[in-house]
């Protein structure tokens, strides 16, 4: 009889543990999918600008060219774009493996391998100031 109780201890324990591990994956995969689709939306915002503004200096009058408020604004937006760059090249770099095993075993590497989600946390946050960075420059 001692031997039921505990087993049905044991069973409720690991009842309670896995539901609660299910709960905490739940959330981070939540949160996951969440950054990955914001940050699809920054770079397709990134996309439009940059468009716009490569637009606008290919347009742009030979004579502006000698201002130097102008050259101090293309300087600027020439390094805004070449950490763009450099955040885009890191989140290829942190994606690339996801089709040569799935998408699944693409999340389940953020369990195994916490710096994954670590990484996709500063890229997001990178991609977010250069958003707001270029908005301003524009």
């Amino acid at each position: 009889m001692a031997e039921a109780v505990i087993l049905l201890a044991v069973k409720k324990i690991c009842v309670a543990l896995g539901n609660e591990a299910i709960n905490q994956a739940t959330s981070k995969f939540k949160k996951f999918v969440s950054q990955i689709t914001e940050l699809q939306g920054s770079m397709g915002r990134i996309k439009r600008e940059l468009r716009l503004i490569h637009q606008f200096l290919s347009r742009m009058d030979v004579r502006n060219r000698n201002n130097e408020t102008y050259e101090i604004w293309v300087e600027e937006i020439r390094m805004l774009a070449h950490g763009i760059e450099d955040t885009v090249d890191d989140y290829l770099q942190l994606v690339s493996h996801k089709h040569d095993t799935g998408w699944s075993t693409y999340l389940k590497k953020g369990f195994t391998r916490p710096n994954i989600l670590l990484s996709l946390n500063k890229i997001a946050l990178s991609i977010k100031d250069a958003e707001a960075n270029l908005m301003h420059l524009f």
